[in-house]
């Protein structure tokens, strides 16, 4: 999944550092080397495991922009 483009895809925050955002969903409308954006609400990448269409993935796995994972 680290090549997918992560835009407009539905996530859930499966595990995270900051309790408050296990379980917080929604459609990601940005994204960044380090984050998410999530319905206004910022994530940082490496301090959580999502799940993305269904698929679960570990922040540190994805950290970097689209163009540089695409190109691994």
């Amino acid at each position: 999944m680290n090549r997918d483009v992560f835009i407009g895809k539905h996530i859930k925050v499966v595990q995270s550092t900051n309790a408050e955002q296990i379980g917080m969903e929604g459609t990601i409308v940005d994204e960044t080397k380090n984050t998410f954006v999530v319905d206004g609400k910022t994530l940082i990448k490496d301090h959580a495991v999502f799940e993305i269409d269904g698929k679960e993935v570990q922040g540190k796995d994805i950290l970097g922009r689209t163009e540089e994972r695409i190109k691994k």
